[in-house]
């Protein structure tokens, strides 16, 4: 099973330095760190993650509205400088009311993925002609250092949308968590005639797969933990919500109890009745160590080429260990 990491908020950035050299050696593909929220930045995460490690790869989760092109391709090549051939970057369309709340207006998310995926890629390619698409401009100008081999640009997806914007101009789909794995096979179907429709190779198309993992000895407390996550990000998430399955009445009951982001933990506890155990089987992954990497598969069965895994529960490297590679855990 080929196995990925990302990190969101927690554990703390001097705790995620020891545990990336753990995952180095342990043989995962690719760790990730996530600034879709206003947590912490992940250009400082990966250039710490770059010092530490020498094999992993390095990917930034980020999004297309908070720097623009010329920025995020220095970016790249300032990081590839220090992991060379290391670095990828995964783009999301963002999300409301975060982009909202910091005086960012959304408008034509297909469009302004697709443009803002080419005008990166040229000028990671060292291509310094300008590019003036509909919604998204840059006036041109070379990289003063460019990647001998250009990082990898992967979309999202959580919705039909990005799924097809990913197979028709990036490397590869990054399928979001929460997604039922029949989810995750629709949207790969989306991204494979997105593909199609270019004369791309379906092959070289990369399909990784974000599962939250819970991992307890006492299978109940773990599957706790995954109803917190899920009544949070259901209530505060509408794509992840579109993206879940549940019943239109049970997520306006979610939002209704948990109230505005970012919801705090009593009104959150009083929602867990509405989230059974069936659910948080079939969105996420939660139990014992033999539990949660054989329920891990379901997504590969479904599609994806690899798993990125989201650690829920506190002993992350214990996890990590649960679930290395095979052959590499110890």
């Amino acid at each position: 099973m080929r196995l990925s990491w990302a990190f969101l908020d927690r554990p703390g950035l001097p705790e995620q330095l020891e545990l990336v050299t753990l995952l180095d050696g342990l043989g995962y593909d690719t760790v990730y760190t996530v600034e879709t929220r206003l947590v912490r930045d992940g250009v400082t995460v990966l250039g710490a993650f770059a010092s530490r490690t020498s094999r992993i790869r390095l990917g930034l989760l980020s999004n297309s509205w908070t720097r623009d092109p010329d920025l995020m391709a220095s970016t790249l090549a300032s990081l590839d400088e220090l992991a060379p051939g290391r670095v990828q970057v995964a783009l999301s369309e963002y999300w409301d009311p975060l982009a909202a709340n910091q005086g960012i207006v959304r408008r034509s998310p297909g469009t302004q993925i697709r443009e803002y995926t080419q005008a990166l890629r040229r000028l990671l390619s060292g291509d310094d002609r300008g590019f003036a698409g509909r919604m998204v401009r840059s006036s041109g100008g070379r990289l003063s250092s460019v990647p001998p081999a250009a990082p990898r640009i992967h979309l999202l997806g959580t919705g039909a949308m990005m799924a097809a914007a990913a197979g028709e101009v990036a490397d590869g789909i990054l399928l979001n968590g929460f997604l039922p794995p029949e989810g995750a096979a629709s949207l790969l179907e989306t991204a494979r005639e997105g593909v199609a429709s270019r004369n791309r190779r379906w092959d070289m198309f990369a399909r990784p797969q974000i599962v939250n993992v819970a991992m307890d000895d006492n299978p109940e407390q773990a599957l706790m933990a995954g109803r917190r996550l899920l009544a949070r990000y259901v209530a505060h998430q509408p794509h992840i919500a579109a993206a879940s399955g549940l019943p239109e009445t049970t997520v306006n009951a979610l939002r209704g109890i948990v109230g505005p982001w970012p919801g705090p933990p009593e009104r959150v506890e009083s929602a867990l009745h509405l989230i059974d155990d069936g659910t948080v089987k079939r969105l996420m992954v939660a139990g014992t160590a033999g539990e949660c990497r054989e329920a891990l598969g379901s997504w590969l069965d479904a599609g994806a080429g690899e798993v990125v895994v989201v650690p829920v529960t506190g002993d992350v490297a214990g996890m990590a260990r649960a679930l290395a590679p095979a052959g590499q855990g110890r």
